[in-house]
């Protein structure tokens, strides 16, 4: 049986999802999940697989691409065709609905060979590209030219720590910058006016104040899974490129004074002027990282009335199952 994954039904699902997406799942407005349910050998409903995807939307708030971020079925439970039914179902929404495209990433990298495969085999046609995800050690920064100078002690001109702002201000400067991307044509981050303040870690998030008002920020929330993820980086101000190096400044030294260990700086950007920022700074992306697959919206999902049908004698086949989700 094929669900929506909900905030009622997570437990079930949890011990197939990574952390930081179970926490996507219940914060963001624009990430949703599929799980397949199943009697185990106890007599108990448990989650066999799980698929996470996101919608990802224009400027006027309609979506634009579906793009799968997880695909997986238990380890003991692979043969059961698990994963055709989770793709099935969401192929089924995708082709009964207008957005354009369905994306998905897979590392190019051997151990994911089978999984590329098993989505080629969906219709998925792939291509080398950059990875829009980056992610460094913490620890590698203090190599790198921009940073090797800064010091737990350094003194820091013209960028203050989140903490040193109030809700007011960066509700404020978050409503004025999903102005300056729906201006400039930017991605815009479904979130980005829902973010409550402490949401962002007050101490590693940095801003620019200017009059009283927040012009800049860099600011980072710090996932389950440890990860440091950097939501916004981003300025009002023409002043750009002096603000973004004090922000940056900033956060990095507040990395160092908090002795995290392992940490990981995270950032996921949508357009090239994110990526070639990346790139300014950390020289990361000279060789393609990931395989990128697509598929146009050419109604590949199977009729309304194919899937009543295949619903229909899948609950007659599983009544115990049907009177459970029913009474949930």
């Amino acid at each position: 049986m094929i669900t929506q994954i909900s905030k009622d039904n997570i437990s079930l699902f949890e011990h197939l999802i990574p952390g930081d997406l179970i926490e996507d799942l219940l914060i963001r407005i624009d990430t949703f999940g599929l799980g397949c349910l199943r009697r185990d050998l106890d007599g108990v409903f448990d989650g066999y697989g799980a698929l996470v995807f996101v919608k990802e939307f224009d400027e006027n708030g309609m979506v634009e691409n579906i793009r799968i971020k997880w695909l997986y079925v238990d380890s003991n439970r692979r043969d059961d065709s698990i994963g055709c039914e989770l793709i099935t179902d969401l192929f089924w929404e995708f082709g009964n609905s207008d957005v354009p495209t369905m994306t998905v990433d897979v590392p190019a990298k051997e151990e994911y060979e089978d999984l590329g495969n098993f989505l080629s085999d969906w219709h998925f046609q792939f291509a080398p590209t950059y990875s829009l995800e980056f992610e460094l050690e913490l620890s590698a920064l203090k190599d790198n030219k921009y940073f090797m100078s800064i010091k737990k002690d350094t003194e820091i001109k013209g960028a203050k720590s989140l903490a040193e702002a109030d809700a007011g201000s960066l509700k404020a400067f978050l409503r004025e910058l999903r102005k300056k991307c729906v201006k400039s044509g930017q991605y815009i981050d479904p979130m980005l006016t829902d973010y409550k303040y402490d949401y962002f870690d007050p101490k590693l998030s940095s801003v620019v104040i200017k009059n009283g008002s927040i012009e800049g920020a860099l600011l980072v929330h710090v996932r389950p899974s440890g990860r440091l993820e950097i939501v916004v980086f981003d300025t009002l101000e023409s002043n750009e490129q002096a603000y973004l190096a004090h922000l940056m400044y900033k956060s990095y030294q507040a990395a160092l004074n908090s002795n995290i260990e392992n940490g990981r700086i995270y950032h996921e950007t949508y357009n090239e002027k994110g990526m070639n920022l990346i790139d300014n700074i950390f020289g990361t992306h000279e060789a393609p990282l990931v395989l990128r697959g697509i598929i146009e919206n050419n109604r590949l999902g199977i009729s309304t009335e194919q899937w009543e049908d295949m619903k229909e004698e899948y609950w007659k086949e599983n009544p115990d199952l049907y009177e459970y989700l029913k009474n949930r």
